[in-house]
């Protein structure tokens, strides 16, 4: 396996909570991991199964958990200096906050509660490890589904695409 695009996760946490200090926002400890196990799929399946960071994922009912990082934050920030990451990820990471930063902590544990790779691994139990790869093959998968508009009118009916028919 090719070796992480940041030395460590706390990198790619500390990146987070400056980014959300910068916008005047307070980043719960909850977002901070939905945010952490979105960037590690996203970027799995933008840069072909590579990792983001070296973190291990296990799950838990609230949700998918970085266990070092959710300890070190757990009594606020930790005293770890700032390390800026390269600036491909710091790229990918704004594209990131931008699709998903804005969001509360729960509309992100809705999304990531929804997330067939998680569910996976809750049903085995809570504290289960989750693979990378796992989490590699679900994001690719994932961005390779296209979405399937669905058009109504105003009274609930679905528009069916019309093609004219060619005459002979």
């Amino acid at each position: 396996m090719a070796k992480a695009a940041t030395d460590s996760c706390f990198d790619i946490a500390q990146w987070f909570v400056e980014r959300a200090r910068f916008e005047h926002s307070y980043l719960q400890a909850q977002k901070l991991q939905r945010l952490l196990w979105l960037a590690q799929g996203h970027y799995a399946a933008t840069y072909h199964g590579r990792k983001l960071m070296p973190a291990t994922f296990v799950a838990m009912t609230i949700g998918p958990r970085e266990p070092n990082i959710y300890r070190a934050y757990e009594l606020g920030r930790p005293a770890i200096p700032d390390m800026l990451p390269p600036a491909e990820v710091i790229t990918f990471l704004d594209r990131l906050w931008g699709r998903f930063g804005h969001h509360s902590a729960e509309h992100l544990d809705k999304l990531v509660h929804a997330q067939r790779v998680y569910t996976e691994a809750l049903e085995k139990g809570e504290g289960e490890e989750i693979p990378f790869e796992k989490i590699a093959r679900y994001y690719s998968e994932q961005r390779n589904v296209k979405p399937r508009t669905i058009v109504r009118s105003t009274d609930g009916r679905e528009w069916k695409k019309w093609t004219p028919r060619t005459v002979k």
